[in-house]
């Protein structure tokens, strides 16, 4: 049996098409609480493998990461196709071995759609593995965006290594402006 938590809250994805976007501050706190999220799976050796705004519930302030099926299925050896392919990695997409900063990498199109409402690419078939990020706008404090975009590195080994250390940093990035 699987017993799940009842939900009573909606999908960060109703809260981004209805404002196209949150303001930087609101972004901020969600990814956060993400960030932290994925830290904690992470520390139980599990990938979610389809982070995205559908599988983030906003609950009254707290977030709440759903949508574990591809974990689950990969855990008890049964194939399953992860990743959403806009959020998906580049490793995802060409088919290759994945680990936590797969997730980060989903973590960063996240980001950039919940602070400006649209994706960080043009094209939606297999986005990542076809073009660099678009920049984010300017209402995007510089090292906000710094964090972000090393989120959607191309090489793994270029984006942050955990997500606590993107927490950290963005953490970091967000100090000046609670003030």
């Amino acid at each position: 049996y699987l017993v799940l938590e009842q939900l009573r809250g909606r999908p960060l994805r109703h809260r981004i098409m209805a404002r196209g976007g949150l303001p930087v501050n609101e972004s901020l706190d969600v990814l956060l609480q993400v960030a932290a999220g994925l830290h904690a799976i992470h520390t139980a050796s599990v990938v979610h493998g389809d982070l995205r705004p559908e599988n983030i519930v906003l609950v009254d302030s707290k977030v709440k990461i759903i949508g574990f099926w591809p974990a689950l299925m990969e855990r008890y050896g049964r194939p399953y196709r992860r990743g959403s392919r806009r959020y998906a990695s580049p490793e995802q997409v060409a088919g290759s071995a994945t680990d936590a900063r797969s997730d980060i990498y989903s973590l960063g199109v996240t980001a950039y759609e919940i602070l400006t409402g649209t994706l960080p690419y043009a094209s939606t078939i297999a986005p990542s593995a076809m073009a660099r990020p678009r920049p984010l706008p300017p209402k995007v404090p510089v090292p906000v965006a710094r964090v972000v975009s090393r989120a959607l590195e191309r090489d793994p080994e270029a984006r942050w290594p955990s997500a606590e250390a993107f927490g950290a940093a963005l953490t970091q990035a967000w100090d000046p402006f609670t003030g």
